[in-house]
């Protein structure tokens, strides 16, 4: 007999975008049955033998799992001479749908804006790695890479990122990239890599790596002899022995001077150090020294123009008579102590209290000195004292440097990792005071970000607190006879993934062995009270629960028809064809 079809909906608690549609243009029918359409309460009719398609289509907006239950009614027609009769056995279809919802293509993502190397001297190499990742739900492909700027040829990219290499949803590649300067100084170089992300394929990165003058130590010198306090003479002539060493700069690259202090300072002889480090001597000129007391200054400087000095005092040709000590100066010639041979005019200031000088200041130069003066020397904890924005407390930009003396550089910035989750902000966390957020993370029902890719909650079940039950209960019949079996299933999903519990309520006279299941077995009564007739309606409902306590309910109406009138035929009126 021809079949009536209502209205086809889409139960779809979380507004996933599921829709359904159909063309008749599709429809297949026996002989020269036919599907017709309307627009009213009765959609459609199909007659014998006819099938129609209908299409199931998916619009999300968000990613992740999406569901639905399509619900299909069949009905009947009203007229007095009915053209068409729902189902009386399923008078209610319903199917179900599931979808993943995707980006739909590789999402490329270099971890931070900027990459530092540690510094390290000339002529040295430094490695550091570059993270890139796919942040997509499709392959990635990277297309290769370049280098902008001037100081890119101390760069040297390594292996980890060939071009026409493919990266697969949520993985990763380490690119190593080599540092090796030729001089003291910052260099900074421009990064690009392609690949074929439709969306941001293309995406650079600074690599900077900061001169080790900032961190290094300088150079240093000591004077190995002759003593303090020798008497040059033009016949004796006078040889330094001296020590010139520096971690991290070759000693034969040092500038290396010595000096007269009582010739104003000026230069008397160069000298080169070895590479070896090791101890050598320099003639000194007498000619060119003042007769009297002197003191003859090394100074020491490196490629950063860090300064390294020792001091000898010696007395050309004839020492002070008043010299007490030794050193060479007596209190008339400017000896500030003439009691101890490490004072005098122009010495190497050490740490001890005094003025070892005679200039008028205690231990200037030295760790207990504020050299840049900024409220602190190397005893009150300042780690970098030749820069004024580095002392214990100091505000830390973002500039690869300790300024706080904590021992955490860049601590605070968007350089720093913050919530130890191992990125930072330059890094792609997009909130670095919660461990549970950074790039990759497991995203929550929570209405955050956890993952950073700018979409929170990627489950279109988020929101969802209680259990959700796809359309309502699913009975394998919606009628029966006299003591048939049939079942019942309440299909649900949990947004947080928890354990659901159930719990089947039925009315008086229906029977099943568990309650507590998803899909129970419900045994039709055995007998109807005589004033109910020919049938009765009995429900059933199913309360799904989570264990916080969230309940969602779904209910199911079944027919119960006497024995021997569910199925028999009925002849219709004026018709040759019997309908059920």
């Amino acid at each position: 007999m021809p079949l009536g079809i209502g209205e086809i909906t889409v139960a779809d608690a979380s507004g996933s975008g599921f829709t359904v549609s159909w063309d008749l243009a599709n429809a297949r029918c026996d002989g020269d049955g036919r599907v017709a359409e309307y627009a009213g309460d009765v959609r459609l009719t199909l007659d014998p033998g006819c099938a129609l398609p209908v299409s199931v289509s998916l619009s999300p907006t968000t990613r992740g799992e999406a569901y639905a239950a399509i619900k299909i009614p069949t009905v009947s027609d009203t007229a007095d001479s009915p053209a068409f009769w729902a189902d009386p056995i399923h008078s209610v279809e319903q199917g179900y749908v599931h979808a993943t919802a995707i980006d739909g293509y590789g999402r490329l993502l270099i971890l931070g804006d900027l990459l530092d190397f540690a510094p390290v001297a000339p002529g040295d190499e430094q490695w550091a790695r570059l993270t890139v990742r796919n942040q997509g739900d499709s392959a990635l492909t990277f297309e290769g890479y370049t280098t902008i700027g001037d100081d890119c040829a101390a760069f040297d990219i390594g292996e980890g990122l060939e071009s026409g290499e493919s990266l697969e949803a949520g993985e990763e590649a380490l690119l190593d990239i080599a540092f090796t300067p030729t001089e003291y100084r910052e260099h900074v170089c421009a990064l690009t890599v392609f690949s074929d992300d439709p969306v941001d394929g293309t995406q650079s990165i600074t690599l900077r790596a900061l001169s080790s003058c900032t961190v290094a130590d300088g150079p240093s010198v000591k004077v190995l002899g002759p003593s303090t306090g020798t008497i040059v003479t033009s016949s004796k002539g006078l040889n330094l022995n001296l020590r010139v060493t520096h971690e991290h700069q070759d000693a034969g690259t040092l500038t290396c001077l010595i000096k007269s202090a009582a010739d104003n300072l000026n230069t008397v002889t160069a000298c080169s150090p070895p590479s070896s480090e090791a101890a050598f001597e320099v003639a000194i000129p007498v000619s060119k020294l003042e007769e009297g007391p002197d003191t003859l200054v090394v100074e020491v400087y490196d490629l950063c123009g860090r300064k390294a000095s020792a001091t000898l005092p010696i007395s050309v040709n004839a020492g002070d008579s008043d010299d007490d000590d030794g050193d060479g100066w007596g209190e008339g010639s400017g000896d500030c102590d003439d009691t101890k041979d490490s004072v005098y005019p122009f010495a190497a200031e050490a740490q001890d209290g005094l003025d070892n000088d005679c200039d008028g200041s205690k231990d200037d130069g030295t760790d207990a000195w504020d050299d840049d003066e900024d409220g602190f020397s190397e005893e009150d904890g300042d780690c970098d004292d030749a820069n004024e924005k580095t002392f214990p407390g100091a505000a830390e930009p973002a500039d690869g440097l300790d300024n706080d003396c904590d021992d955490v550089p860049d601590d605070g910035t968007l350089r720093a990792d913050d919530d130890d989750d191992g990125f930072s902000e330059e890094e792609g966390d997009c909130n670095d005071l919660d461990p549970d957020v950074a790039p990759g993370a497991a995203e929550l029902c929570d209405g955050l970000d956890q993952d950073c890719d700018d979409l929170a909650d990627n489950d279109l079940l988020c929101g969802v607190d209680a259990p959700w039950i796809l359309g309502d209960v699913d009975l394998s019949q919606t009628a029966c006879e006299l003591g048939e079996q049939i079942t019942a299933t309440a299909w649900a999903i949990d947004p947080q993934g928890t354990a659901i519990t159930y719990a089947w309520n039925l009315d008086a006279g229906l029977r099943a062995d568990s309650l507590s299941l998803y899909t129970v077995t419900i045994t039709c009564p055995t007998t109807l009270a005589a004033s109910e007739g020919d049938s009765a309606k009995f429900m059933s409902s199913v309360v799904a629960a989570d264990p916080e306590g969230h309940q969602s309910w779904a209910f199911g109406e079944l027919w119960v028809w006497q024995t021997g009138m569910l199925y028999k035929d009925v002849v219709l009126a004026g018709a040759d064809t019997a309908a059920p």
